[in-house]
C-alpha cells in the first residue's frame, strides 16, 4: 500500500485500503443480486399468474442479464466516489504535515478507523475535559471516527467535519514516539494500537482501532519499520558529524 508523493489516476485506486476495495466489491454484487433475484421473482409471477412456462424460463435468462447491470453500476458509481475520499483525505493530510514542517510526505499508508485519547490518570483526564481549545483545537474523550494517514515522516489523523477536515493528531515518527500493538478479547477479538507521539503530540497517548485489522496490523508494522529507521538516520548524522569534528580538530 506504499504511495509515492506524486499520485497518478492510474493507480489512484492502490490508494484505498484492500479491505475497503474488496467492500465495495460485496457490496456491487450484493446489489446485482437483489436486483437479479427481484427481477426473477416479479418475471416469475407474471408467468405463473398467465401461465407462461417459457416466460419463466426468459425471466431465469434475463435474471443474470440484470444483475451483471446493476452490480456494474453499482461499481461504477462507488469506485470514483471512494477514490475521491481518499485522495481528498491525502491530500489534507499532506497539507497540514507540511504545515508542522514534516520533510518526508510520500503517504505509506492510508485508511479510515477509530481514535481515543487514553489518560495516565483521572485527574490528567479532567484537566483535558476542562480545555476549551488546545493546540489541535479539539480534544479525543470520545472515540472518533478518523482518517489515518502514515507517511514517512509523520502519523497524522484526520476528522471528517461540515466544509473540511479537522486535524486530530500529528506525531513526527521519531525515536521518542512509542508504539505498542495487543490483540483485545473483549466479548469480540480486536486490535488496537497505542500510540505515545513525540513534537506537537508529545505525551499524547492515542488509542487506534479500525473495522480494517489487516490496514491496522500493517499500520503497525510500518510504525515499527519507520520509526527504526529515523533512529539509524539519527545515528548516521551523530557519527557524520563526530568525523567532521575529529577532522576540523585533527587540521
Amino acid at each position: 500500500m506504499s504511495q509515492d508523493s506524486s499520485l497518478t489516476i492510474h493507480n489512484a485506486w492502490n490508494s484505498v485500503a484492500l479491505e475497503e476495495r474488496l467492500e465495495l466489491i460485496s457490496r456491487s454484487k450484493a446489489v446485482g443480486c437483489v436486483a437479479g433475484a427481484g427481477f426473477l421473482l416479479l418475471v416469475g409471477s407474471i408467468a405463473y399468474g398467465l401461465d407462461e412456462i417459457w416466460l419463466l424460463a426468459g425471466g431465469a435468462l434475463g435474471s443474470v442479464f440484470v444483475m451483471q447491470l446493476f452490480a456494474s453500476y453499482a461499481w461504477r458509481r462507488g469506485k470514483p466516489e471512494l477514490i475521491l475520499k481518499y485522495l481528498a483525505a491525502r491530500s489534507v493530510a499532506r497539507r497540514y504535515a507540511y504545515g508542522y514542517n514534516i520533510l518526508d510526505l510520500d503517504v505509506v499508508l492510508i485508511f479510515r478507523g477509530k481514535a481515543e485519547e487514553e489518560y495516565i490518570d483521572r485527574e490528567e483526564e479532567e484537566i483535558v475535559k476542562g480545555l476549551e481549545d488546545v493546540e489541535f483545537g479539539t480534544t479525543m474523550r470520545d472515540k472518533k471516527s478518523v482518517w489515518i494517514c502514515l507517511m514517512r515522516g509523520a502519523l497524522v489523523l484526520l476528522s471528517e467535519r461540515g466544509g473540511g477536515a479537522r486535524l486530530e493528531y500529528l506525531t513526527p515518527l521519531t525515536e521518542e514516539v512509542l508504539v505498542s500493538d495487543e490483540v483485545v478479547e473483549d466479548g469480540v477479538t480486536y486490535r488496537k494500537i497505542l500510540v505515545e507521539g513525540a513534537g506537537p503530540a508529545k505525551n499524547k497517548i492515542l488509542t487506534i482501532t479500525s473495522d480494517y485489522p489487516g490496514a491496522l496490523y500493517v499500520l503497525a508494522r510500518q510504525l515499527e519499520r519507520l520509526i527504526a529507521e529515523s533512529g539509524k538516520r539519527r545515528a548516521r548524522l551523530e557519527a557524520a558529524q563526530e568525523a567532521e569534528n575529529a577532522v576540523r580538530s585533527a587540521a
